[in-house]
């Protein structure tokens, strides 16, 4: 799968179709300051306090993360 098409199916639902957050339910991805290694960890390891990446996301695999990072990256 390519990377925008995982955002849509495993992120979008939440961070919205163009990363700009849902006000109480996700933050916005878009223009992050977040570097790709640290949206990786997030999606790999958790440890985003209060929300629901505290725990890893056990449906992404390692190569899907650093996909789905450098996707989140392109997002303006």
């Amino acid at each position: 799968q390519d990377a925008a098409t995982l955002f849509k199916t495993k992120c979008a639902m939440c961070h919205g179709a163009e990363g700009q957050g849902k006000p109480s339910v996700a933050p916005k991805l878009a223009g992050t300051t977040k570097t790709e290694a640290a949206i990786a960890a997030v999606l790999t390891r958790g440890g985003e306090p209060k929300s629901p990446h505290i725990k890893p996301m056990s449906s992404v695999t390692p190569e899907q993360a650093t996909a789905l990072a450098a996707f989140v990256k392109t997002l303006k």
